[in-house]
């Protein structure tokens, strides 16, 4: 019967098992697994409220669904631009909330002033005394505690804590941080 739900290939047990393996498929190429069933409801649900919609109609002023099968395509292509558009609008509100995700690669500016303060803080360690420098190397490029800093080079805890403190100092004031 044209234009009516019999067409669907109902089983037993109520769901439409011909249509929903179809979309499955259908999805399946398209999206990521775990959003195919989704999608397939999606299709369902709209299905579903344009013959609840043309019950509401007076008789004969609906117009008749001719093709299910083209039809359930055509809501599938729309429930699957609907995706689309809800993942863009997804990542560009976090591309807003995290403007720092939003483009990760540095333009001609920002490389020319990192460049600058990098030379800055290269010039201010190079400025620090030579037992400064080691020991600021140590705790941050060789990632020693400050006990084994201290055991490294026969000085107490407290001036590994003075040296890094001294190091820290310089690079802030020559990184303009401070």
């Amino acid at each position: 019967m044209a234009g009516g739900r019999e067409n669907f290939d109902v089983s037993r047990d109520g769901r439409l098992s011909r249509q929903t393996l179809a979309l499955r498929r259908f999805f399946g190429r398209r999206v990521v697994a775990e959003d195919v069933d989704d999608l397939v409801q999606e299709v369902f649900v709209a299905i579903q409220a344009r013959l609840d919609n043309q019950r509401k109609q007076p008789t004969g002023t609906a117009d008749p669904i001719e093709n299910w099968e083209r039809y359930l395509f055509t809501v599938a292509r729309h429930e699957l631009a609907h995706y689309y558009r809800r993942r863009a609008n997804r990542a560009e509100q976090s591309d807003t909330a995290f403007p720092e995700r939003a483009d990760e690669s540095p333009d001609a500016e920002r490389l020319i002033l990192g460049k600058e303060e990098l030379d800055h803080i290269l010039h201010a360690l190079g400025q620090l005394s030579e037992r400064t420098r080691s020991i600021f190397m140590m705790h941050r490029f060789e990632d020693y505690t400050y006990s084994a800093i201290a055991r490294a080079t026969g000085i107490s805890v407290k001036g590994v804590e003075h040296h890094i403190s001294a190091a820290l100092k310089a690079l802030a004031i020559a990184s303009g941080r401070f």
